[in-house]
C-alpha cells in the first residue's frame, strides 16, 4: 500500500515528526511518500532518510501559490499514483481535499485542540473552509482526546472522531544516552503566539538557579518580534543563560541531555511530539495544563495553568532542585510513561484506518 503524506513545512513540528516516525516504522507491504507545500526545511534529510520519496513544492506562504501548489499536488499525485492521501494540518488538508482528486482515499489528523482568536485570519478562514471538505474525508482522524472534541465542535464530521494517540520510538535501555555536560531546561516550539514564549522566559527568570535554558524551534531567534517582546522584560543576568537556536535538525539531541523538556503553550496544543520523545529517553516534561499535555506529566506538581509564570517556575524548580535520587525516579517515571506511546501502536491503528478506507 503507498502512502502519500501532506504536510505544510518540513521544518521541526509535531506532524513533521510524526511523518519521520510512521515511515521509519511502516514495516513491510506499506511504503511511505511526502508531499511538503514549502521549500526545505530543518527535517527534510530526516524525512528523506525514512520515506521512499520526499517532494516540496516549494511555496511561499502566498496566496497567490494556491494554483501552482494544486499544480504540483496534483503531478505528485500522478507520479506516486496513491492508495491512500494522508494529509496534516489544515492547509494540507484544505488543499488536498480540494485538488488531489476524490478518486483517492483521503485520510485526515488533527493535531490541535483548537485554534486562537490571535491566531492569523487566514488560518481562521481556512478552518471555516474545511467544513464541507470535511464532510467527504474517508477518516478524519484526532491525536488526542481533546482535538477530536474540537473536531466535534467544528461540525466537521458527524460521524464518532476515531483518536489515535501520537507515537514515538522507545530506545531499549541499554540504547540511552549517558548523560554528560552541564544540566539545562528545553523548549522545544516554534515562535508564534500559541507557544507563549514569554511566560516561559518569565517564568525562567523566577526559577533563580544556574540551569540554563535552550530554545529551539521555527523563527526561536533574536530579531523575530515576537521573541524580542517576550524577551523585552528578561533581566540581562537571566537573558545571558537564554540560548535561541532557531531550527535544528536534530532535536532529539538536545532532548537527550535535558535535565527537562517544559512545555509553555497558552492554547492550541494536543498531545505534542516533542513531550513524547522527552519521555521515552527519560526526561521530564514540565507542562501548562492545555490540552492533553498533561498525559506526558508524571506527576501532578508538573502540571500548571497556562499563563501563570509563578506556577511554571515552581514546577521548574522541583525538577532542577531535586536531588540525585529525586532526579533519578523521574526519569525512570518518565521513561515508563513513554513507553505506553510505542509508534509501533500507532503505526498499526493508521495501517487499519487506512486498510478500511480502501476496502
Amino acid at each position: 500500500m503507498k502512502v502519500l503524506h501532506v504536510v505544510n513545512t518540513s521544518d521541526t513540528g509535531g506532524a513533521q515528526t510524526l511523518i519521520e516516525a510512521l515511515a521509519a516504522n511502516a514495516g513491510a507491504n506499506l511504503s511511505t511518500h511526502v508531499c511538503v507545500l514549502s521549500a526545505e526545511g530543518a527535517l527534510a534529510d530526516r524525512l528523506r532518510e525514512v520515506a521512499d520519496s520526499v517532494t516540496h513544492l516549494g511555496s511561499t506562504g502566498r496566496t497567490s501559490d494556491v494554483a501552482r501548489l494544486a499544480a504540483g499536488l496534483r503531478g505528485v499525485v500522478r507520479r506516486i499514483r496513491p492508495d491512500v492521501l494522508h494529509s496534516h494540518l489544515f492547509q494540507s488538508n484544505l488543499l488536498a481535499a480540494a485538488f488531489a482528486g476524490r478518486d483517492i482515499p483521503h485520510v485526515w489528523t488533527v493535531h490541535t485542540s483548537g485554534h486562537g482568536t490571535r491566531d492569523r485570519m487566514r488560518t481562521q478562514a481556512v478552518v471555516r473552509a474545511l467544513r464541507p471538505f470535511a464532510r467527504r474525508a474517508d477518516a478524519v482522524v484526532a491525536c488526542s482526546p481533546t482535538a477530536a472534541e474540537w473536531v466535534g465542535r467544528q461540525g466537521w464530521t458527524a460521524e464518532d472522531v476515531p483518536i489515535v494517540p501520537n507515537g514515538v520510538h522507545v530506545p531499549a535501555p541499554a540504547d540511552l544516552p549517558v548523560r554528560s555536560g552541564a544540566p539545562y531546561i528545553l523548549s522545544l516550539a516554534r515562535a508564534h503566539e500559541m507557544k507563549d514564549h514569554a511566560n516561559l522566559f518569565a517564568a525562567f527568570a523566577l526559577v533563580g538557579d544556574d540551569t540554563e535554558l535552550v530554545c529551539a524551534g521555527l523563527d526561536v531567534a533574536e530579531g523575530t518580534p515576537i521573541i524580542d517582546a517576550a524577551l523585552a522584560s528578561v533581566p540581562a543576568d537571566v537573558r545571558s543563560r537564554i540560548r535561541l537556536l532557531g531550527s535544528v535538525d536534530d532535536p532529539r539531541a538536545l532532548t537527550r541531555s535535558a535535565r527537562a523538556l517544559v512545555l509553555s503553550s497558552s492554547y492550541g496544543e494536543a498531545l505534542p511530539m516533542a513531550a513524547l520523545e522527552a519521555l521515552s529517553v527519560g526526561t521530564p516534561v514540565v507542562t501548562t495544563d492545555v490540552g492533553d499535555c498533561r498525559m506526558a506529566a508524571t506527576d501532578p506538581r508538573l502540571i500548571v495553568p497556562p499563563s501563570d509564570p509563578h506556577a511554571l517556575a515552581t514546577a521548574i524548580a522541583s525538577v532542577t532542585a531535586s536531588g540525585t535520587e529525586a532526579y533519578a525516579a523521574m526519569r525512570r517515571e518518565a521513561r515508563a510513561l513513554g513507553q505506553t506511546f510505542d509508534i509501533r501502536r500507532t503505526v498499526e491503528r493508521y495501517r487499519a484506518i487506512y486498510e478500511l478506507a480502501t476496502a
